[in-house]
């Protein structure tokens, strides 16, 4: 099932015959809930504890030795850090959470904030470069039973979502209100005057505030329903500006091209090999369809690109499938099957 955004109305347009609600009550359960300001400070402590460390300098290389000690003194050294870190930066906070505490003790700190790392990721996929791939490997590490009987203390926890949250907070049937699509839409300013997205933004922040009170509870405050909502928000400008590139490549492939053969030498796909940077030849119906199929799977993966984030996660994160470290050729890398 897909979902597009009309440039004229900027409305969420759905296919298959699903109804928005139950679009997105099912792909809610992949949506990454939008950072807090709060978790924002403890994602730059994350980087800069994870720029300091020297984890897999001293994990992933062949020496004799007890492998899961030394992994678990590295990873009481960077929770060292982070705690050193957050009593840093906040006191009040750092002296609440580690006076006269044990590691074990800040279990659901750590999982906390290794999780924001996680979630802040699948958000922004060009973002912790170097230090998603060093958190990920630790992380990897403390999900062996070794290292967790020696820590006593686990790292991992579900990755939050718009569904998780709502439902964990009782209020997941506001998804069903036909609100959410006018507050979570894509305004799309193509072919518009200036009124008419005044007229749709205000119409936006109405159906924001409504939503809010509406659905606020003792349990949810209206906080927490925005933050639901502006994510929502985001996966509609994700999918708008990463998916829907690929739906309009398509119309133009298939509104000006004939798939059997060209109708004219300027309408002609066909390549040969060494011409023009060309490393293969192919006749036009065979390009054709090859950029079809091409730009076809690389919209269903944009499509469903946050579920694939979801399910390499629990892949890379499972204690039931862990890695052995072989000589690829090019040094040694991490095997998982």
């Amino acid at each position: 099932m897909g979902v597009s955004f009309s440039a004229q109305s900027g409305r969420v347009e759905t296919s298959s015959g699903t109804t928005f609600a139950e679009w997105i009550t099912k792909r809610a359960k992949y949506i990454p809930l939008r950072l807090t300001l709060r978790e924002r400070k403890f994602l730059r402590l994350l980087e800069a504890g994870l720029k300091v460390s020297e984890y897999t300098d001293k994990i992933d290389i062949l020496m004799y030795g007890n492998k899961t000690k030394r992994i678990v003194a590295q990873i009481k050294e960077l929770c060292a850090i982070l705690s050193g870190l957050v009593l840093a930066s906040d006191y009040k906070v750092g002296q609440t959470l580690f006076e006269d505490r044990q590691f074990e003790d800040n279990e659901d700190f750590y999982q906390r904030i290794f999780e924001i790392g996680r979630r802040h990721k699948i958000m922004n996929p060009e973002k912790m470069r170097n230090e998603y791939g060093k958190m990920m490997f630790l992380l990897q590490d403390s999900q062996s039973d070794d290292v967790m009987s020696m820590l006593n203390f686990s790292l991992v926890t579900p990755i939050k979502t718009v569904h998780s949250v709502l439902e964990s907070l009782g209020v997941l049937y506001i998804l069903e209100d036909e609100m959410v699509a006018v507050a979570t839409k894509e305004i799309v300013s193509q072919g518009k005057t200036r009124a008419q997205i005044q007229l749709e933004i205000k119409q936006k922040e109405r159906a924001m505030e409504y939503l809010c009170k509406a659905y606020a509870t003792a349990d949810c405050p209206a906080d927490v329903i925005r933050q639901c909502l502006y994510s929502i928000g985001d996966n509609h400008a994700y999918l708008r500006f990463n998916r829907d590139p690929c739906d309009r490549m398509l119309a133009y492939l298939t509104g000006n091209f004939a798939p059997q053969r060209a109708e004219s030498d300027q309408l002609s796909l066909a390549i040969m090999h060494g011409q023009n940077g060309a490393r293969l030849s192919h006749s036009h119906e065979s390009q054709f369809h090859y950029v079809l199929q091409t730009l076809t799977l690389w919209r269903e993966m944009l499509h469903e690109m946050f579920k694939l984030w979801h399910d390499a996660d629990s892949d890379l994160l499972s204690a039931k499938n862990m890695y052995r470290l072989k000589d690829t050729g090019q040094g040694l890398n991490r095997v998982q099957t």
